[in-house]
């Protein structure tokens, strides 16, 4: 079973100082000033991709997180999951705690369906210390 949960991102996409850059850059492609708008261009389309929203996807064998960079915690790292009201709360074993406002991808009746999975999970893959 695989769950994926969307983090609900307020922000735009694009904003206007994205579109703002891609058009300075384009224009300044074509004069002496090339350099300038290359570097423009190439910081308006990561700045798109970086708002790009991040994904959790809960399985068997743990949590990757999709977000700039990919991140994967295995059960063995993780102490605690919690789904309560539309905020995920993941307590690593380093006592790093990660929360977010996610929406289920497709939609879950239950947060007790997903809180149960994930319980059992982790009693799956019981911690190594």
């Amino acid at each position: 079973m695989e769950y994926k949960l969307i983090k609900v991102n307020n922000k735009k996409r694009v904003s206007i100082l994205d579109i703002a850059m891609s058009v300075c850059g384009v224009l300044l492609l074509f004069t002496s000033a090339w350099i300038p708008g290359l570097l423009l261009l190439i910081s308006a389309i990561i700045g798109v991709i970086a708002k790009k929203p991040e994904q959790f996807i809960v399985n068997e064998q743990g949590i990757e997180w999709n977000a700039f960079r990919k991140k994967k915690y295995h059960w063995q790292l993780i102490d605690r999951v919690i789904l309560k009201d539309g905020i995920l709360t993941i307590d690593l074993e380093n006592n790093k705690l990660i929360q977010a406002e996610v929406k289920m991808q497709p939609p879950l009746t239950e947060e007790s369906v997903f809180n149960a999975f994930c319980f059992s999970a982790k009693s799956h893959h019981p911690s190594t210390t």
